[in-house]
């Protein structure tokens, strides 16, 4: 990717996950890791705990900044933190072409606004 800054979202839905390594530290320096390798300066993480809610405002929260143009990348550990299924997926991808956000998942390898494969 090379240069250029990025805001991280983080989620987890229950306690359980941080078990599982899905902890709110665990994904933080997998985002650090994946910027520092991607050349991007990691300028924010937001971060929703919720189970079942609708409404992520951490999420909403990183698109407000990413408008605002403080960044021009959305960083996030997986496809499954940041979507709540395939069609919120769907949707933000939808807008991150629009916007012009580049989005980069740290584990699925997802570079620009499309999935691999």
């Amino acid at each position: 990717m090379g240069g250029g800054k990025a805001l991280g979202y983080i989620w987890v839905s229950t306690k359980d996950q941080g078990e599982r390594g899905h902890s709110l530290d665990d994904q933080r320096t997998r985002l650090a890791e994946a910027c520092e390798r991607e050349g991007l300066q990691l300028i924010g993480v937001m971060c929703d705990v919720a189970s079942g809610v609708k409404r992520r405002d951490g999420l909403d929260e990183v698109q407000r900044r990413l408008e605002a143009g403080e960044a021009q990348v959305l960083v996030s550990p997986k496809v499954d933190r940041t979507g709540r299924s395939l069609v919120g997926l769907y949707h933000l991808v939808d807008w991150a072409k629009a916007k012009g956000v580049d989005v980069l998942t740290t584990d699925e390898g997802w570079q620009g606004a499309s999935p691999p494969g």
